[in-house]
């Protein structure tokens, strides 16, 4: 058995570009433990580092190499094989020593079927993003011209976020709020989760993290549409109360 029992872990959901890491800092910066050593630091894309253990970002784009796809052509179907298993309970003991613990990787959307076999009594917590920002984000990263490809990428990943809402609620924050009241849902949905600041000088997210670059107007896909509509109703709907 790979869990300890009574240990909690939280896994953070969300689209690629879409606040992952802002919401992982975060909770970072409140006590949540996410690694040590090998969790992303300031990059390219991330100012302040993408918060992502590289051991996990391996093991996923390996799963999902194996089973015929990547984070940006998901395959229909991801099974888990023993050897990713036992990759998977190597990974969960490694953090046996921590009561709380969690793992940011937006992959993990595509496969959260074998953390959730594991781990039963899983958290979740989740963000959500303008889709048009977050294609635009893929687009510009890219270089290329397929808009629409990138839109039809939110729809893969955020249907799947709204599924697992759907068979258990959690918290989700959106991350196209303005930067006072984003940071007021941080702290909310931290205390939510039992968690306490533990760094007083400075916070994690900053405006800046955002994307300075205009992003254009289009008509969405009704499905896009849709869906994003969805999830930023259930964000703002949402009690996040201390537990």
């Amino acid at each position: 058995m790979a869990r300890v029992p009574g240990q909690r872990v939280i896994a953070i959901l969300g689209m690629h570009r879409s606040g992952t890491s802002s919401l992982a800092g975060s909770l970072e910066e409140h006590g949540l433990f996410l690694g040590e050593g090998d969790v992303g630091g300031k990059g390219q894309w991330n100012r302040k580092g993408n918060r992502e253990s590289a051991r996990l970002t391996r093991l996923h784009e390996q799963l999902l190499k194996a089973n015929g796809g990547t984070w940006d052509r998901p395959p229909h179907q991801v099974d888990w094989s023993p050897e990713f298993k036992k990759r998977r309970d190597r990974f969960i003991r490694s953090r046996a020593a921590r009561p709380v613990w969690g793992f940011k990787d937006p992959r993990t959307l595509l496969v959260i079927e074998g953390w959730r076999d594991a781990l039963p009594e899983l958290e979740m917590v989740g963000t959500v993003r303008d889709p048009v920002a977050v294609a635009e984000s893929l687009r510009r990263r890219r270089g290329d011209d397929d808009l629409h490809g990138w839109l039809e990428l939110w729809f893969t990943y955020n249907e799947r976020l709204l599924g697992l809402y759907q068979s258990r609620p959690f918290p989700i924050i959106d991350f196209d709020l303005p930067a006072e009241e984003y940071q007021r849902r941080l702290e909310s949905l931290a205390a939510h989760l039992g968690l306490q600041r533990q760094r007083r000088s400075e916070r994690f997210f900053e405006p800046s993290l955002r994307s300075a670059q205009e992003t254009p107007t289009m008509e969405l896909p009704n499905e896009v549409r849709q869906l994003h509509g969805r999830l930023v109703t259930i964000a703002a709907e949402q009690d996040l109360a201390p537990a």
